[in-house]
């Protein structure tokens, strides 16, 4: 491969010029780019292609991006099979009844920890707020006093001791019953092949639609066209492509003004089809309206040699999608203006109209402080103002007679389901719950809890998210206090100045529905949804697939020091948002705690049995070289720790309680623990999984997230090497689905992601 820097481009004609190294100008078209479009492309961009002889001359062939690779910020520990009780030590790593608290039974005493940060800090305390909604933290204080509180420092370690004891998933989000509110949904990538309708009637046990199919009884002189790939409602030009406002024309809408959703009108439908292209190949083929008028003038169009007439309605959504120019006419060939009775139906279901109540209200949910916003600017029509809401999104809005909709028969529901929109988010069949193996679901009973809720506490879960079987026990008080985070004198920080304020880049959110990121098969393999051309592409999968389980538990990778502290050739570094600028979706820090500083907390331990004291301690200590992650921002490297030392001191309450004075505390050698403790909880963990400790699969992908300095970027996916300033992660798994790129890694591999 010939590799050169793009010097030129001329995107309204679908060409450039590429210099290569040895400063040859080669030119290259958009039809020989391999996974990227042109628009995706900017002068500067370094690629890398094939050279032929052309027409005119050199010509670059296979032309792609210069390959680059990073890392996911997150991956995920994988769990263990449920095990074997052989003794009383591996029963303890499994569900028991957690002793009493009324009385001392085994092992009580004090843990003293110290720390030291590896990457800086944050741990976010007071906030305020600007006119654009852009939040400024402050570490958290106790006073005047700066401290890592204590829940904070409990949630990293019990993270860690639910994972590597093979604990339930208590922070787990359930999906509760088929049909829930809460079900996970996911937005289909292609056209699922939904039908137009009309609602015609509703009633307590269900209703009918009209069936608005372009494709049914299409006149003799068209019946000769395709139907496979032909969309079921006609095209109407509505608006620009957004992408003309970004070059400083004026968004228009070109609708007359009498249109609106739901409106009845007759048409005039050009005969032929037209094509939609996506690459070379035509994606789809659709029918383009020529002039439609409201259903009161329908005597003023007439018919001509290119053109029918045709009655339907408007379906209108509004420029709620980028670069959309868009919108449909919903019609049927045999509806001659309510001339005849054989209107085409279809009866839902009492269940069906729930069901998209619901997605009704999720959509509100999602939106309702955007629309607010919009509300307040005067739902200004610009191009920083697009895409807008869909109409269709508003308060306590619930199916009507008269709403236009699509439906799709689908048999794993088994029942008709419908949609606002031809790509709709749709929720999953599954819940996610079922592809966790019952041993790991939150605890329910108080005779059968796991090792994490026996140590750290337990309360029962709420009545919907799963019952609590045993009804008198409704809680059980954790055997560990943890005390705050003492930061040792004098503590280092970095303080922003007007040149280099502390913007943090955007925080991603989780992204569930990109399933090969997390789900993997029954036999533990990563998933590969979609690959490179020429390597074989296996089914695509997602929660409804069956054997498939979920990927584990997530933790965020250490990144340290030397890519904490690399910067970009503007100066900036990875976890500044580009160009320092502020908006509501990220932070800035008044203040982050600095590398090399000290922590010291205490865990006041009740109770414990020896394997479980091993258990505690080993989290803790963890390997050497492993960090722990904490606080805010892990995603962009804050917040390794590494532990440095610990202080053991049990307590003897029989030598405690037979004076007045301080007897029976005894401090014990960090040798001396580590044979007792840690080596009891490692052996008990071979007997009960038949491995050694460090074989098992959790232990490894550990050792891949929190004991390793990775040698790539660690980033959220993107489209670009360097950060684009809006933030849009989104963008980089649309468009890895649309490339075939390669999606997920292994954890334990380094090969990463391509851009």
């Amino acid at each position: 491969m010939i590799t050169g820097i793009i010097d030129e481009l001329r995107l309204e004609r679908g060409y450039g010029f590429i210099n290569t190294d040895d400063h040859k100008r080669i030119f290259f078209h958009a039809s020989q780019l391999e996974r990227i479009r042109i628009d995706q492309l900017k002068e500067g961009d370094e690629m890398e292609f094939e050279v032929r002889e052309g027409q005119r001359g050199l010509e670059a062939y296979k032309v792609r991006r210069k390959e680059y690779r990073f890392l996911n910020p997150y991956n995920f520990a994988r769990f263990l099979p449920e095990g074997n009780a052989v003794d009383e030590g591996t029963q303890l790593l499994g569900r028991c009844r957690p002793p009493a608290h009324d009385k001392f039974i085994g092992l009580s005493g004090k843990i003293t920890c110290t720390m030291q940060t590896v990457t800086p800090l944050f741990i976010a305390g007071k906030q305020t707020e600007d006119e654009i909604k852009h939040k400024t933290l402050e570490f958290f204080r106790v006073g005047d006093r700066p401290v890592i509180p204590a829940s904070s420092l409990r949630g990293m370690v019990r993270s860690l001791f639910e994972t590597i004891t093979n604990s339930c998933y208590v922070a787990f989000e359930y999906d509760e019953k088929p049909g829930s509110k809460d079900r996970l949904e996911f937005r289909y990538d292609r056209d699922p092949g939904l039908i137009p309708a009309r609602v015609i009637s509703l009633n307590e046990s269900g209703g009918e639609l009209e069936v608005l199919d372009c494709r049914r009884k299409m006149p003799d002189d068209l019946e000769s066209l395709p139907r496979t790939a032909v969309l079921r409602s006609a095209l109407l030009k509505a608006y620009p492509p957004q992408v003309l406002t970004n070059q400083g024309e004026c968004f228009n809408n070109q609708l007359p003004d009498f249109a609106h959703d739901g409106l009845r009108v007759a048409a005039l439908v050009y005969k032929n089809l037209k094509p939609h292209y996506r690459g070379n190949y035509p994606n789809y083929q659709y029918f383009v309206i020529k002039t439609f008028v409201p259903i009161n003038e329908e005597k003023s169009l007439t018919e001509t040699e290119d053109s029918l007439k045709v009655f339907g309605y408007l379906k209108i959504t509004g420029p709620n999608i980028e670069n959309k120019h868009d919108e449909r006419l919903f019609f049927r060939w045999d509806d001659e203006n309510r001339a005849t009775d054989t209107v085409p139906k279809q009866e839902i279901s009492s269940e069906s109209i729930g069901e998209y109540n619901r997605y009704l209200k999720k959509y509100w949910e999602r939106h309702k402080d955007w629309i607010e916003e919009l509300n307040k600017n005067g739902w200004l029509v610009d191009a920083d103002s697009l895409p807008h809401p869909s109409n269709f999104i508003q308060e306590g809005r619930k199916l009507q007679v008269g709403d236009l909709v699509y439906f799709l028969d689908d048999p794993n529901a088994a029942r008709i389901r419908l949609f606002p929109v031809c790509m709709p988010r749709v929720a999953y069949l599954n819940p996610r719950e079922n592809l966790l193996p019952p041993y790991l679901h939150a605890c329910k009973e108080f005779n059968a809890l796991c090792p994490a809720c026996r140590m750290f506490g337990w309360v029962a879960p709420q009545k919907g998210k799963t019952e609590n079987v045993d009804k008198t026990i409704n809680a059980y008080a954790g055997r560990l206090c943890f005390s705050n985070g003492e930061i040792a004198e004098p503590a280092h920080w970095r303080i922003p100045n007007e040149k280099n304020p502390m913007v943090l880049s955007i925080l991603g959110s989780p992204k569930p529905t990109t399933t090969p990121f997390y789900l993997l098969t029954s036999d533990d393999e990563a998933i590969y949804e979609i690959q490179l051309p020429n390597e074989k592409r296996p089914r695509k999968i997602d929660y409804d697939t069956d054997g498939v389980k979920l990927r584990g538990r997530k933790f965020y990778l250490h990144h340290g020091m030397e890519l904490f502290s690399k910067t970009f050739p503007n100066g900036e570094h990875e976890w500044e948002q580009t160009g320092r600028m502020s908006s509501k979706h990220n932070v800035s820090l008044q203040e982050m705690l600095s590398e090399n500083n000290i922590i010291t907390f205490t865990i006041d331990f009740e109770n414990l049995a020896p394997v479980e004291l091993g258990a505690l301690l080993w989290t803790l200590k963890l390997e050497n070289n492993w960090v722990h992650r904490l606080g805010l921002a892990k995603p962009l490297g804050f917040g390794s720790l590494k532990t440095t030392a610990i202080k053991l001191e049990k307590i003897s309450h029989s030598a405690r309680y037979k004076t007045f004075a301080e007897q029976g505390i005894q401090e014990i050698s960090d040798v001396s623990w580590e044979k007792d403790y840690i080596d009891i909880f490692k052996n008990a963990m071979k007997k009960r999984y038949g491995k050694d400790f460090g074989a098992l699969k959790n232990f490894e992908d550990l050792a891949a997230i929190l004991g390793k300095e990775p040698q790539l970027p660690v980033h959220y996916p993107r489209l670009s090497r360097i950060p684009d300033p809006k933030g849009e992660q989104f963008r980089w798994f649309v468009e890895n689905k649309r490339q075939k790129n390669a999606l997920p890694i292994a954890p334990d591999d380094t090969e990463g992601f391509r851009i």
